[in-house]
């Protein structure tokens, strides 16, 4: 019988992982593929780390947000998280979808108090997206 605990170190993902390309306003969009298998929809939530690449594709900053998902799954990255990193409409972002809140479900199943999760953006660095992965994902 193979041994349970073998000592490697266990890979933590994102529910999904996907690069998007920054739109006027600061707009990204959630791929259809990935909305549909989650069920996320317009006035949803959704709990992501967006990583901001430098020329080589490697990251140069990390952001932690809640953000609230509009018409065709778009979401918007605040002016002012944009001027921080420079990016401008065309540049990419990666995302991971971290986790998700049904607004509609909450409302159709009228279990509890609704929950509306404040819309925010927060620098974080890479040992605090780890802490993020492992938590939220474990």
């Amino acid at each position: 019988m193979p041994n349970q605990d073998s000592g490697a170190a266990k890979i933590i993902e994102p529910l999904a992982k996907f690069q998007s390309k920054l739109r006027p306003q600061g707009k990204v969009m959630i791929p259809i593929y990935i909305r549909e298998y989650y069920g996320i929809q317009d006035g949803d939530f959704v709990v992501v780390i967006i990583r901001v690449p430098d020329e080589s594709k490697r990251v140069r900053g990390r952001i932690f947000a809640v953000a609230k998902v509009y018409d065709r799954g778009v979401f918007t990255i605040p002016k002012k998280v944009r001027d921080k990193y420079g990016l401008k409409v065309g540049d990419f972002v990666e995302i991971l979808l971290i986790d998700y809140i049904l607004v509609r479900s909450q409302l159709e199943s009228k279990v509890g108090p609704i929950l509306t999760p404040k819309v925010q953006f927060n620098e974080i660095d890479e040992s605090s997206e780890l802490q993020i992965l492992k938590k939220t994902l474990n």
